[in-house]
């Protein structure tokens, strides 16, 4: 039986270790636009790419908490897909990439550094990520071996729940919802729809982003219909963060 998370947006990608991390209001355009906006409105790609990038780079740390919850039908791949949740601290990078690469002008981001507890399959589990390895705690003990980088890939952690395709994808729809409350804070609402190629039923993810008032991602909600949904509130952006290596 294999393990699996919900597959989310790929993305991020590789760039020079320079982070540029503009202030939360610096960031702010892409969530003022919105209010302007009507209800279901549909986003430009270049708009679309834009509320990400701008998302991504307000975030250079961030606490938050992940879940994720099976759909009621199981996939037709076989796959056993896990109610999981977790919780704990991220560390990020950003950095801007010229013109003239192969992106083009655009912020890129990757989640560095994290530190989350939770439960995986009803079992206490503990993740880190720090220099590039991944360190698993697990009935008592911490490992770093093939288990623990598997685990990682098979939990929604903040790298793949926050692993979201910054090339504009000319195939997904991007649409404005609305002002929503979440955890008290006032957000903007975006809808984000694209049918996957080569998937056989046809298979529709839909991932929703909730942007507070300076631009910053509140909550990330991805699903998809055999898959289930996996779920991401962000908190405490930029606020200090310290990610230590386990003793293995």
């Amino acid at each position: 039986m294999t393990v699996a998370a919900l597959p989310i947006l790929t993305a991020c990608g590789t760039g020079p270790e320079t982070p540029d991390r503009p202030a939360a209001s610096e960031s702010a355009s892409a969530a003022s636009s919105a209010e302007v906006l009507k209800p279901g409105t549909e986003l430009s790609v270049a708009q679309a790419d834009k509320l990400l990038q701008e998302a991504l780079a307000a975030m250079p740390t961030g606490h938050v908490v992940v879940s994720q919850t099976p759909a009621a039908t199981p996939p037709p791949d076989g796959d056993h897909y896990l109610g999981i949740e977790i919780e704990g601290d991220l560390v990020a990078e950003s950095w801007h990439r010229e013109a003239g690469e192969a992106l083009g002008a655009r912020t890129a981001y990757r989640v560095t550094g994290y530190r989350v507890a939770g439960t995986f399959d009803g079992d206490p589990v503990e993740l880190v990520l720090q220099d590039g390895e991944t360190y698993l705690h697990r009935e008592g003990e911490w490992s770093s071996d093939g288990d623990a980088r598997l685990l990682a890939q098979q939990m929604p952690n903040p790298v793949s729940a926050l692993d979201f395709k910054l090339d504009p994808d000319p195939l997904a729809t991007t649409t404005y919802v609305g002002k929503e409350t979440i955890g008290g804070v006032l957000t903007d609402h975006y809808k984000n729809s694209a049918e996957l190629e080569g998937q056989s039923p046809r298979f529709v993810r839909t991932d929703h982003l909730y942007l507070d008032g300076d631009g910053r991602l509140v909550r990330i909600r991805s699903e998809a219909p055999v898959y289930g949904t996996v779920t991401m509130d962000i908190t405490a952006h930029g606020e200090p963060v310290t990610i230590t290596r386990p003793e293995v």
